[in-house]
């Protein structure tokens, strides 16, 4: 297929050089665009942009879900100022990823918190570089406490064991629109306030191990 697929309904194609718009597209390999809700290709020279993206090679996919073969798939173990332990997955293309993660706020609170985002990934031979941003929520128990804290943060980390396990350290910025008697804060670190406590920001840290 070359040129423009689009229905309402299913795409199908054994390749294609152009543009596949439709709720499921699938394809073989694929040079251009495909956007739906589902998107499945094979080996992707262009940008997949969906809900869930499924390929065997490609560098750009953007979706809630990215289910690529050549592409990130790891688990983060890390401390922060914000939650003494926090684990999450990454997963996506060989340059974008999609982050879900929840964390144990502090041992002297009830408090945990878990969100998600959207970030980069950038690798210089065996080291990389990220930046991602994300929003989070905390629950005492299972009620979710109200607020957003929004998270912009900067990584670099190192691959060791044939890329296996790679410690990481990055910096970040962060903002709790909500009610400031309850924080997302494991370090009291200096912070920046409106006077009612429903907006509240401060620099952040974090440290820990990617597998």
């Amino acid at each position: 297929m070359q040129g423009l697929q689009a229905s309402a309904g299913v795409n199908l194609a054994m390749d294609v050089v152009g543009v596949q718009m439709a709720p499921l597209n699938v394809s073989g390999d694929l040079e251009g665009l495909q956007l739906g809700v589902v998107n499945v290709g094979r080996d992707v020279k262009g940008v997949q942009l969906g809900v869930v993206n499924v390929a065997r090679k490609s560098d750009i996919s953007i979706g809630v879900l990215n289910f690529i073969g050549n592409g990130l798939h790891r688990v983060d173990l890390y401390t922060s100022e914000s939650a003494i332990g926090t684990a999450a997955i990454k997963f996506g293309s060989r340059h974008l990823y999609t982050l879900i993660g929840a964390g144990w706020v502090a041992p002297s609170e009830p408090h945990w918190t878990f969100g998600g985002g959207f970030g980069v990934h950038m690798p210089m031979g065996h080291a990389w570089f990220e930046a991602d941003g994300s929003a989070w929520s905390i629950a005492e128990g299972n009620r979710i406490l109200p607020g957003v804290h929004n998270k912009l943060r900067a990584q670099v980390g190192f691959d060791l064991a044939r890329n296996h396990i790679a410690p990481f350290a990055g910096v970040s910025m962060n903002v709790w629109s909500g009610d400031g008697r309850i924080l997302p804060r494991a370090v009291g670190l200096p912070s920046t306030s409106r006077d009612d406590g429903r907006w509240v920001a401060w620099p952040g840290f974090h440290a820990g191990i990617s597998f």
